[in-house]
């Protein structure tokens, strides 16, 4: 279990847990989305505007993803 303060904890952890399963370690993961991010390498974004979630022209938009961080 991890007790992380900051993004910064979990990008250290990812990196610790990516070496340990390269290493051969096998690992379960219950995280949230922080952690996805961190281990993705991605940083943190602005939440989309209605703008950018408007449906695209002559497409069907049926999914729908919520993450609360």
């Amino acid at each position: 279990m991890v007790d992380a303060v900051c993004d910064d904890d979990l990008r250290v952890l990812a990196l610790a847990l990516a070496e340990a399963e390269e290493n051969g370690t096998r690992l379960l993961y219950r995280v949230g989305p922080s952690f996805v991010r961190a281990r993705a390498g991605q940083g943190a974004r602005a939440p989309l505007t209605p703008a950018e979630l408007r449906p695209l022209r002559g497409g069907v938009t049926d999914l729908v993803v919520a993450v609360h961080d």
